[in-house]
């Protein structure tokens, strides 16, 4: 048979010749694909694009979850390192020899971080709490100011602050 040769006939002929029973089981799974893709596209592909959008940020967080956790481990390393160094420099004086520790602390730190301390003035003790009195004044505790030296080429800042230092009596009057 020729394909260029094939008439109008000649099909329907052939489509007579097949059985009624196919056509209909054609029909019915040409019916059934059809009905599956519209189901498919419609329904299915939305919820599932939704449902991989849940899974890809689940699985991101899921691994931002792991990191942190690293993180927190490696951080309570160094907290647990430092925390000797913080607490030996971060008591209560009780004595006057820990505050001239103090003072060693401050040079100290200062010259790690590049700063210059000019003058330290130590004040005469005054006594802080007085009796019959529950709360004090504020302006007997620590204040700062900061402040920019004008018409200096090198940008230099002046800080002032004054650190109260409260301790027993007996030691330090």
């Amino acid at each position: 048979m020729d394909l260029n040769n094939i008439q109008i006939g000649d099909i329907k002929e052939k489509l007579k010749a097949v059985d009624k029973k196919t056509l209909i089981k054609f029909g019915i799974s040409f019916f059934a694909i059809i009905l599956f893709l519209i189901v498919y596209y419609a329904v299915l592909s939305p919820i599932v694009k939704k449902k991989k959008l849940l899974l890809d940020d689940k699985n991101l967080k899921e691994n931002e979850i792991v990191q942190i956790q690293n993180e927190i481990i490696i951080n309570k390393k160094k907290l647990k390192k430092l925390k000797p160094e913080y607490e030996e420099q971060s008591t209560l004086f009780h004595s006057k020899s820990e505050v001239e520790g103090l003072y060693q602390s401050l040079s100290r730190y200062a010259g790690v971080n590049g700063l210059t301390i000019s003058k330290i003035e130590k004040k005469k003790p005054e006594p802080v709490l007085k009796k019959g009195v529950a709360e004090q004044p504020a302006e007997l505790f620590d204040n700062e100011s900061i402040s920019v030296v004008q018409n200096d080429s090198t940008g230099a800042i002046i800080a002032k602050g004054e650190l109260t230092i409260v301790g027993i009596p007996d030691e330090f009057f």
